[in-house]
């Protein structure tokens, strides 16, 4: 028994020992190391305030920096001891406290988190991440595709937790900010995968979307006027089995309002699924202050892939439901109005094909 007891004092003194050594070194020199490391494999400069560690296993960086894209209170960290084991680099957690995160995308479509890492020659090993968590996070999207100024989007109050690699498990939440901050949207994500069985069950929510200052992304859907005010809701509910997706989206919008009317550009010869979309719409879609859309998505997960087609179909379909569905007397008008459109739509594609 005295035996076993100096056993258990020699394991405690040595993880002690060892714990100081850790806190010591890190004080004095891990902060250099760290900045060093991170700087070999990223392109923008790293700055950090101060490091250390925490009983038993847990790195801490205060006032983390990556230049130009990421500012983060706080930074906890708990290595893997299995994954370095085996020759990987890995960690059980990766906590994020308080990030401020900027993200943009230029003229082109790309994105900056898309030049972060530098080049490294050879194979570099695989990062392996048990859970990684966000908490009270804010997002800034500045998107100069859409503006050459570029628009600004902003996600607050960010709530992340991604756990379980082979087979993940996520839980997401949000707020989404319009033209009144004191009344952003709010998003949900939960839902989980499997990558081996190609498996899916996720649910996503987003519900008083300001849809008129997000406009610039759907503005074709709804109408050639600019919108005023629309206040967006949807529901998204995917499930697969075996890498096919079957799964459904109703989208609302409501209190739709325009503003006065301009005059119109030279209509673009270009046909895409917008443009389809908001030319079947037409005069009767400005008469309606509100939408709602039931559509099946079908495609598969890997690659992830959406079968457009599909859901343009089915839109056609919503769009003849709410035709039915209104006045008596208008009906003959708003289906000669329809038949006028594809028939232009008939033809702007018969052009296109003779062009080429």
């Amino acid at each position: 028994m005295k035996k076993f007891l100096k056993v258990i004092l020699v394991l405690v003194i040595v993880v002690a020992l060892v714990f100081l050594s850790g806190f010591i070194f890190l004080s004095l020199k891990g902060k250099a190391l760290v900045v060093s490391q991170m700087e070999n494999i990223l392109k923008p400069k790293v700055e950090i305030g101060s490091i250390k560690l925490n009983f038993p296993d847990t790195v801490e960086m205060n006032q983390l920096r990556i230049e130009n894209f990421l500012e983060t209170k706080q930074l906890l960290i708990q290595p893997s001891l299995i994954a370095f084991l085996s020759g990987n680099v890995g960690f059980s957690k990766i906590v994020l406290v308080e990030p401020k995160i900027t993200i943009s995308r230029n003229a082109s479509g790309e994105f900056n988190f898309a030049n972060l890492l530098k080049d490294t020659e050879g194979k570099s090993k695989p990062v392996m991440i048990g859970d990684l968590v966000i908490e009270n996070g804010n997002v800034d999207f500045i998107d100069k595709k859409i503006r050459p100024e570029g628009f600004v989007s902003q996600i607050r109050k960010l709530d992340m937790k991604l756990s379980n690699p082979l087979s993940p498990r996520f839980n997401v939440s949000a707020e989404i900010v319009g033209a009144d901050k004191e009344k952003p949207g709010s998003f949900s994500a939960e839902g989980w995968m499997s990558l081996s069985r190609k498996d899916m069950d996720a649910d996503v929510k987003l519900s008083n979307l300001d849809g008129a200052y997000f406009s610039p992304y759907f503005q074709s859907f709804l109408s050639e006027q600019k919108l005023k005010s629309a206040n967006v809701n949807t529901q998204v509910n995917l499930n697969a089995r075996n890498n096919e997706i079957d799964g459904r989206c109703r989208l609302n919008i409501d209190n739709i309002t325009y503003e006065e009317q301009q005059q119109q550009a030279e209509a673009s010869k270009e046909i895409s699924i917008p443009g389809l979309i908001s030319s079947v719409l037409g005069e009767s879609q400005a008469k309606t202050n509100q939408i709602t859309l039931d559509l099946p998505i079908k495609g598969t997960l890997i690659p992830f892939k959406i079968n457009l087609v599909k859901i343009t179909g089915s839109i056609f379909t919503e769009i003849l439901k709410n035709t039915i569905a209104g006045e008596p007397k208008s009906l003959p008008e708003r289906f000669e109005s329809i038949g006028d459109k594809f028939k232009t739509i008939g033809k702007d594609l018969e052009n296109i094909f003779k062009e080429k």
